[in-house]
């Protein structure tokens, strides 16, 4: 058994089509699509959604993991990265 993580690789591309809020692919920034309720987080805001089937791509073995699921990386507007601070929070929410 191997103790070292499997690796991905994400890629950044720049999307030409209008984003709006039914707009569930993965994206960085952007406007707010939520599968589910809306969530929100004092003190930070949405800086990244991942969509199940794009981590499926990058994570082969972990397949099907988040499923139809979407993940949200919240981030405050002034990072505290110090030890024991909590720069943002991570969510899902279930397809």
């Amino acid at each position: 058994m191997s103790d070292s993580l499997e690796r991905g690789r994400i890629e950044r591309v720049e999307c030409l089509e209008p984003d709006d809020d039914e707009n569930l692919d993965s994206k960085l920034d952007g406007i707010d699509a939520w599968l589910q309720s809306p969530l929100t987080w004092k003190g930070g805001r949405r800086r990244l959604m991942l969509h199940g089937a794009d981590i499926d791509d990058i994570l082969h073995s972990h397949k099907g993991v988040l499923s139809d699921g979407m993940a949200y990386l919240f981030i405050q507007d002034q990072p505290d990265f110090a030890l024991g601070g909590r720069p943002g929070a991570f969510f899902l929410q279930l397809g």
